[in-house]
């Protein structure tokens, strides 16, 4: 059973990007740029695909690695990651551990400033709500078990789309809408460049954010959107209540949901 990172960037111009994440398995690496290239490289006697694409949008990005891997197990991995030192035998044993896992997802350690990252502190198996915790990169997956349910990251969300996050929520929804197991796993597969806590596509509690947050659970839900809403605006107004009210935040993600479903 062997490992394979799947690898979303931009603009590379060379190849010391697996250098960086300190690869120590197959990869296929997806490259938006501003030409289109395919390449075979030997990295430490592991095979990487460097496919250079001119499409932008990081669910296109995740949506060609998929349809490239051949590994047994996938792991999703951001180009400001540096991977652990043996995660592959960390992933293997994980998925050894619990043999009915289709998905799971690890811990990331920052670099820089503290985050606000969910740390696991059990092994143990998730449900739809608290799997939405979890950022795409760092969740490892049998890829046999998403091709077979046609799972894969709406191009409508995710940096560089229409809506700007919440394309790795509605993946995890989807995975439980489908019937496959999750879980959590307590070792840091890698670490993470927090560095300031600046964010791609987070620039405030705006309404841009509630727009985007009701477009997200209109896509994973048809007939409780409006209730995922209302938990949101209750749940976590302490976030955002110095700069939006409850009712101005629920007003901004109907919106959302609106024009998710007007596309």
């Amino acid at each position: 059973m062997n490992v394979q990172i799947l690898v979303s960037t931009m603009h590379q111009k060379d190849y010391s990007l697996l250098d960086k994440l300190n690869i120590q398995s197959d990869a296929v690496i997806i490259n938006q740029t501003d030409h289109h290239h395919y390449s075979v490289i030997d990295y430490n006697g592991h095979c990487v695909e460097w496919i250079c694409v001119k499409e932008r949008g990081l669910s296109r990005s995740r949506n060609l690695a998929l349809s490239k891997a051949k590994g047994d197990f996938c792991v999703l991995v951001d180009d400001d990651e540096q991977l652990r030192p043996g995660y592959p035998d960390m992933i293997k044993r994980a998925f050894d551990f619990f043999p009915n896992a289709d998905l799971i997802a690890f811990n990331l350690a920052s670099i820089g400033t503290k985050s606000n990252r969910y740390y696991n502190k059990k092994n143990k198996k998730l449900n739809k709500f608290n799997s939405m915790r979890y950022g795409s990169a760092r969740i490892a997956f049998r890829r046999t078990k998403i091709l077979e349910n046609n799972i894969n990251f709406q191009v409508l969300f995710g940096a560089g789309s229409h809506f700007s996050s919440g394309e790795d929520s509605i993946f995890l929804s989807t995975c439980f809408s489908k019937g496959l197991n999750l879980y959590s796993w307590t070792e840091i597969i890698a670490d993470i460049e927090d560095e300031d806590g600046t964010s791609s596509w987070f620039h405030g509690y705006n309404n841009k954010y509630f727009v985007d947050k009701g477009a997200v659970y209109a896509a994973m839900t048809k007939y409780f959107a409006i209730g995922y809403c209302l938990y949101f605006a209750i749940r976590h107004n302490k976030r955002y209540s110095d700069d939006v009210s409850i009712k101005q935040s629920l007003q901004w993600m109907f919106e959302g949901i609106k024009a998710y479903r007007n596309l």
